[in-house]
């Protein structure tokens, strides 16, 4: 009501804009941008926050110059479409700075909408190659336009850049819809594994039997093999960032079921060392379910396998690379169940087959990893067992050396930043052993900070996760350390929360089980540490401890 008691008029919204966002783009780019635009239309928004949002998809894209060529006049069509549009996403390339149409759409747009709702999208080159003059200098003073989104692969990539363009166009949180997203994908690909594991299997066996002399019989078996390698690889590797144990045994028992089929004498070595890889898979999910016996005896038994096949071929990469594998496997259990001579009999043989890969083929990427990860066993040894931190950052620096250099062959590759992460948790936990707090803290915040990059891209990634578990409980110790007890409670309280999420989404994993009591157990120590100066702290320990029969109970 209004002071003189009539009823006010009520304001009429705007009508709502046809287009989403009007994108703009030089014609030498026209592949690249139709792509672009079929993804940002196809895109649907994760159920549950496209029903936060209330919006399943965006509202069309305009296409300039294409939609609109049949229009009598194309500058008016133009005009039309850039008034109906909430952005303008301009698609930016080293073509980009020379088109004249470009610019003036730039131009208009902005007179509508101002410089907030211009998005540049970054395809190719780089933004001193690739944007346009208008999009730096508007001729009003500013200079420079913020990148909404950078597709190439050495920025955020084409599904972290179309995430950010989808959550600026509906209005969403960026980071949910990021994590929404990856979950899907998750499933998705799980669903699918499951799906085609069987199938998988099926195929080769039939595609080998059906051979009838005896030599299309062996060729047969050994292609049937190489595509029971490939399926164990991919399906494994898409299990671990984001399955369960039992995903990872039904597919083992698909795997299993074509070696099954095939002659326990069989000398093809394919089909040998096909089967050893199967039990070093089996042996390394038994170990994280804490089976330690059935896992020796399957890594013993491939370790058998690769040997036999060693002695026939001794100079098949394949045959070398396999019996690293499993003198790397017996070397885990072995250290696992605190059988420290053993373990470190078995890393050395796995790093002088590592080396014998790397003296054979030294352009090999792969086989650097290799050499990587055998000095990173090495120094491992020597620093939890031999106490002998000199040696184990030798070690640690030469695997580091190696996960570098692979790395300047392979930017950004998620599986070597990875490594380098790891590689940086070591040396942080050599310079604690010498008595270095500060310079082990600079090495856990690299290693946080390439762990924060690769969550970025792939936040659900489990993989990921434990890595970043451990990392942030490794800083927790350091700001105890240092004197910063508190910091340290609110560290490994993170730690602990994670750990615990991990751990209700994957019942049978052992390994995640005993993170979830290790962050408890650092957590309840960082309390009792701040006793003295916080009343509360023995109760947050005594509640952290809770019933200690339980560890000894899931220890024996």
């Amino acid at each position: 009501m209004t002071a003189s008691g009539a009823r006010a008029p009520v304001a009429t919204p705007p009508p709502a804009r046809r287009y989403s966002a009007f994108l703009s783009y030089t014609h030498a780019d026209r592949t690249a941008v139709l792509r672009l635009h079929a993804r940002l239309e196809g895109y649907r928004l994760p159920k549950r926050l496209a029903e936060q949002a209330g919006i399943r998809r965006i509202k069309p894209v305009a296409i300039d110059r294409a939609e609109m060529a049949a229009a009598a006049d194309l500058a008016e069509a133009t005009r039309e479409a850039l008034s109906q549009s909430d952005f303008l996403i301009v698609a930016c390339t080293p073509n980009t700075p020379r088109s004249t149409w470009v610019g003036r759409e730039i131009e208009a747009f902005r007179q509508l909408r101002g410089r907030g709702a211009v998005l540049a999208v970054l395809l190719a080159g780089d933004e001193k190659t690739s944007f346009h003059p208008v999009l730096l200098d508007d001729g009003k003073g500013n200079t420079g336009q913020p990148l909404a989104a950078d597709f190439r692969r050495i920025g955020d990539g084409p599904r972290i850049g179309l995430l950010k363009l989808v959550a600026t166009l509906l209005g969403v949180n960026l980071d949910e819809l990021i994590h929404r997203d990856a979950k899907r994908q998750r499933h998705q690909r799980l669903a699918w594994a499951s799906a085609t594991g069987a199938l998988a299997v099926m195929i080769a066996a039939l595609g080998w039997s059906a051979y009838n002399s005896r030599a299309q019989a062996k060729q047969g078996q050994i292609a049937a093999s190489r595509t029971m390698e490939h399926q164990l690889d991919d399906l494994r590797g898409q299990i671990k960032a984001g399955g369960t144990l039992d995903m990872a045994a039904a597919v083992n028992r698909n795997i299993a079921m074509f070696y099954a089929q095939q002659s326990s004498g069989t000398t093809l070595p394919e089909v040998q060392l096909g089967r050893a890889k199967l039990l070093q898979a089996e042996a390394e999910d038994q170990l994280s379910r804490g089976d330690l016996k059935s896992a020796d005896a399957n890594a013993r038994t491939a370790l058998r396998i690769t040997s036999g096949v060693m002695s026939r071929e001794p100079n098949d990469p394949k045959a070398i690379f396999l019996h690293a594998q499993s003198a790397y496997w017996i070397g885990a259990i072995a250290w696992r169940k605190g059988d420290s001579p053993l373990a470190a009999n078995a890393f050395a043989q796995y790093a002088a087959l590592a080396n014998r890969l790397v003296k054979a083929d030294s352009d090999n990427a792969d086989w650097m990893l290799e050499q990587g990860y055998a000095n990173s066993n090495l120094g491992t040894v020597a620093l939890l067992s031999a106490r002998d931190p000199k040696l184990a950052w030798h070690y640690f620096s030469a695997a580091r050396a190696a996960f570098d250099e692979v790395d300047r062959r392979k930017p950004n590759d998620p599986a070597i930043v990875s490594d380098l992460a790891d590689s940086e948790a070591w040396l942080a936990q050599t310079e604690m052993q010498e008595g270095n707090p500060r310079a082990a803290r600079d090495h856990r915040a690299e290693q946080r900070r390439l762990l924060a990059q690769l969550l970025s891209k792939d936040p659900t990634n489990r993989q990921y996760r434990s890595l970043e578990i451990a990392a942030a409980t490794g800083q927790a110790m350091i700001q105890g350390s240092l004197g910063d007890r508190v910091g340290a409670i609110r560290t490994l309280q993170q730690a602990l929360d994670e750990a615990s999420a991990l751990a209700a989404a994957d019942p049978a994993n052992r390994m995640e089980r005993d993170r979830k009591r290790a962050a408890q157990l650092f957590l309840a120590r960082a309390w009792l540490d701040n006793a003295h100066t916080d009343p509360a702290a023995i109760g947050q320990a005594r509640k952290l401890l809770g019933n200690c029969g339980d560890d000894w109970t899931g220890a024996a």
